[in-house]
């Protein structure tokens, strides 16, 4: 993830939340950054 949408994500997972029918999407972007934050990468 780029360094520049690092202050967007919290408004992209609030976004996704709101739009009737989006709950999943929501749930899927928090699950990926948790996992992102989890997971340590060499790359």
């Amino acid at each position: 993830m780029e360094r520049i949408w690092v202050p967007y994500a919290l408004w992209i997972g609030l976004a996704a939340s709101m739009a009737p029918g989006r709950r999943w999407l929501a749930v899927q972007a928090i699950t990926g950054l948790l996992l992102q934050s989890l997971v340590l990468s060499p790359w």
